[in-house]
């Protein structure tokens, strides 16, 4: 009986032993006792650290305006006939000449083609493929020579007394050259939506989508010219026509804007204190005609204030819309604001 009480004090012992090498052993990471790997002692709390890092940033603002020619010296190039002396001679005088019909003749001739002469020039174009407006300001001055014809207002060229008429036009906005310098401005519409985020070569990029892409949108573009008239009246031998000199130029889009789109839904924004919203006339596509004067504070959000300004919207009632849609399909908003100007948006088509 004493051997064996003795043999189990001995295998208790070895036991206890083995015990006390697992838990050492667990210290280590292969047991489960929670014992701190570095000092054995129990943990309460750790910690973990990690750097930040940024992706950056990146301009989502592309600016691409495509110009017409600079240094054209013939778009804008005009000879005026106060006398009709071509066409009385039925345009003995131009060789091979296709001129305007007599009985809508002006006078004033620009070359539009070869041997093409019409009463107003061709136009030059600019396109917008950018992914935000742009204001085009096109301007015109006339030389003022002594023995340069006098130039007038276009309802003034009436009488027997020598006068030109010389119109800078830009969209629907027109002005009368003169030896001052005139302008006229439109806002031609960008498409962000033609636009995307990329990640080529390592790095981001915002670049236009190619084209045939399903979704890709026109790009929106404004047109101007000259177009001209004179009164029929005898002149002295040695009269001269101005030389008109047309300058053309966009910055990007500040202040005030308006746009509508193919639902009819209305756009506002930038309103000031100064220059708040005060009318809204719809034109439409075909006739150009008011199709609906929107009278003030007819309808706003609560972002706008009618003492400080700010965006809002509104959606036309579907009969203005099936109107629009009938009446060419297009249609053009101009906004007055409270200091008498206005902003336009470009022409939407209304589907």
């Amino acid at each position: 009986m004493r051997n064996m009480k003795k043999g189990m004090a001995v295998a208790l012992a070895a036991a206890l032993m083995l015990g006390s090498t697992l838990t050492v052993s667990a210290t280590g990471g292969t047991g489960t006792t929670p014992n701190d790997a570095a000092t054995g002692s129990n943990a309460t709390s750790g910690s973990a650290t990690g750097d930040g890092t940024s992706v950056g940033h990146l301009e989502k603002k592309v600016t691409n305006v495509i110009l017409p020619t600079d240094g054209d010296t013939t778009t804008f190039a005009y000879t005026i006939d106060p006398e009709r002396l071509i066409q009385d001679t039925d345009g003995a005088g131009v060789s091979n000449a296709d001129l305007p019909a007599k009985d809508t003749d002006t006078g004033v001739y620009f070359m539009t083609d070869t041997n093409k002469y019409e009463n107003a020039s061709k136009a030059l174009t600019v396109t917008n493929k950018s992914s935000h407006d742009i204001k085009l300001t096109v301007k015109a001055k006339a030389s003022e020579a002594d023995t340069d014809i006098p130039l007038a207002e276009k309802e003034d060229i009436t009488g027997t007394d020598a006068k030109l008429y010389l119109g800078l036009k830009l969209g629907d906005k027109s002005a009368a050259v003169a030896t001052t310098e005139v302008s006229v401005d439109t806002s031609v519409a960008g498409i962000p939506e033609n636009f995307e985020t990329t990640f080529e070569n390592g790095k981001y990029a915002y670049k236009e989508i190619a084209d045939g892409t399903t979704g890709k949108k026109a790009w929106k573009s404004a047109s101007f010219n000259m177009e001209g008239a004179c009164t029929t009246a005898t002149v002295a031998s040695d009269l001269t026509a101005p030389t008109v000199t047309v300058t053309w130029k966009f910055e990007e889009v500040t202040g005030p804007q308006v746009s509508i789109s193919s639902t009819g839904l209305i756009s506002i924004t930038g309103l000031t204190a100064d220059k708040n919203y005060k009318s809204i006339k719809i034109t439409d596509g075909s006739a150009k005609e008011s199709a609906i004067s929107i009278a003030p504070v007819t309808w706003h959000t609560d972002d706008w204030d009618a003492a400080e300004g700010g965006d809002f919207s509104i959606q036309l009632g579907d009969q203005w819309v099936k109107y629009l849609k009938s009446a060419g399909g297009t249609a053009i908003v101009t906004v007055t604001l409270t200091d008498n100007s206005t902003i336009v948006s470009s022409e939407a088509t209304i589907s």
